[in-house]
């Protein structure tokens, strides 16, 4: 499937486009005026994952296997989106921002970004085994129960601890909540192989499936 002012993924993809080329006129601005120093940083690292999210949103609308989680992925990458946008926001008005309320704006993004790993984790316990997304590792390309397995375990982990974040990223500093973020999603993904791991072995049928 391409993405077609049909498809489910128009819209967002559209929006995307929108982002870049406003991001790209913020990159020449400050290259205009500062130099090519304005290039580095937050600027340019926001970009990039900007054009990441457009580049994946193109595979996954050509992967037959998600056709029954297409809303669901959407909605979850247009959150991806909204902290992108709301990131870019603060790049455009930082000098605003930083005189008036930046720790209240730092805190609305981080509450952004704990939505992801809530709504990737309503979600990514229902992913069947694709070319494109999940956890793609040996143990769980050779065997279903240790797929299944995986993304069970890291759908569970994701939603209570990005609905815990969610719930405590108004209420503490930026900082600390982007590093308990990071580091439930690390301890999330490290939980769900090891219980993937524990399934393949225990499969009598591993290794007799070939990967998508």
């Amino acid at each position: 499937m391409s993405i077609t002012r049909e498809s489910p993924w128009s819209l967002l993809h559209l929006g995307l486009l929108m982002l870049l080329a406003l991001q790209v006129a913020l990159i020449a601005a400050r290259v205009l005026g500062g130099g090519a120093d304005a290039l580095l940083g937050a600027p340019l690292g926001v970009m990039a994952a900007t054009v990441v999210l457009a580049v994946n949103n193109r595979r996954l609308a050509a992967d037959p296997h998600i056709g029954a989680l297409t809303g669901w992925l959407v909605a979850l990458r247009g959150v991806v989106a909204l902290v992108l946008v709301a990131a870019t926001g603060a790049l455009i008005f930082d000098r605003y921002l930083s005189a008036m309320a930046p720790e209240e704006f730092a805190r609305g993004v981080c509450a952004l970004l704990w939505l992801v790993p809530t709504i990737k984790g309503a979600l990514v316990g229902k992913l069947k085994p694709n070319g494109v997304i999940g956890l793609r590792v040996p143990w769980t390309l050779q065997s279903r129960l240790a797929w299944d397995k995986a993304h069970r375990t890291l759908g569970r982990a994701l939603f209570w601890v990005g609905l815990g974040g969610l719930a405590s990223s108004l209420s503490i500093p930026p900082t600390l909540s982007m590093a308990l973020f990071f580091a439930a999603v690390v301890s999330a993904v490290t939980l769900a192989l090891i219980e993937a791991r524990s399934a393949w072995r225990s499969d009598p049928e591993r290794g007799l499936r070939a990967a998508p």
